[in-house]
């Protein structure tokens, strides 16, 4: 399942979270303080030098892994897209450093939140089929 997420917003202790998933938007209240105390927010900002990014293509790394580059050997702008050592790069987004962890297998909160948000959208669009079938169903008899 091919999705991504980004945080919206914060409400009182709780982070509004968008969902994409091919055409659809969801909107989810997440509670990160109480449920993922540990969770790891990237910082690309301007003040950090060292930035999160994706790869992109390398002869000799993965597709979407995840690595941390010191920004200060680029002259000029803050870099979103990188070459550096042969190897592509883009600015990492939060879903995808996520991802990232889930994928190697790494115990933490931003695993946790990946498939916390995973099993949502599994839940929900179970939920939806039924209803879905349930209204064909229903209009099949009448």
């Amino acid at each position: 399942m091919i999705f991504e997420y980004f945080i919206h917003s914060i409400n009182n202790n709780s982070y509004i979270y968008i969902i994409k998933h091919h055409n659809n938007t969801l909107v989810l209240d997440i509670d990160i303080i109480k449920k993922f105390p540990d969770y790891i927010f990237i910082d690309n900002s301007y003040n950090n030098l060292k930035w999160q990014y994706y790869v992109v293509s390398s002869g000799t790394k993965n597709r979407g892994d995840i690595e941390e580059i010191d920004i200060s050997m680029f002259k000029g702008s803050y870099p979103r897209h990188i070459v550096y050592n042969k190897d592509e790069y883009l600015v990492a987004r939060q879903y995808q450093y996520d991802k990232y962890l889930y994928l190697i297998n790494k115990h933490n909160d931003n695993r946790r939140l990946f498939v916390f948000i995973y099993k949502y959208l599994i839940i929900y669009y179970k939920n939806e089929h039924k209803k879905k079938s349930l209204k064909i169903y229903k209009e099949t008899i009448v």
